[in-house]
């Protein structure tokens, strides 16, 4: 072992291997999150657009019908500005969880050389 921890003859190739294993990992779960966002978008589409129909129908005149209708648009518009976020987040976090694979590998290449 040297002065930074790291063995002259450990294997520069697993390493790395296990950084962008772990970065994959974390690549998974932003894709899950946002496969699960999509989701929860289209269904909250098909939820407005079938309220949108009961409100247009015969008891669109109706007082309570038309302040659920508005209650159910400010929601959509909540439920967009957060799904916008979490895109924003999650393409943040992408770019983050490369640039800290590439750091990590770049770090174990110097060590490694370094250590010959």
């Amino acid at each position: 072992m040297t002065g930074r921890g790291i063995d002259p003859g450990f294997d520069l190739n697993r390493q790395i291997g296990a950084v962008e294993a772990r970065a994959d990992e974390d690549l998974s779960v932003i894709r899950l999150l946002e496969t699960q966002w999509d989701r929860y978008r289209y269904a909250m589409r098909e939820h407005a657009a079938r309220f949108e129909h009961v409100a247009s129908g015969p008891s669109a005149r109706n007082y309570f019908v038309q302040r659920r209708f508005g209650i159910r648009r400010e929601l959509d518009s909540f439920i967009g500005q957060l799904a916008d976020e979490q895109e924003s987040l999650c393409t943040e976090a992408v770019r983050e969880i490369h640039a800290r694979c590439d750091a990590e590998s770049e770090q174990l290449r110097r060590a490694y050389y370094d250590s010959l």
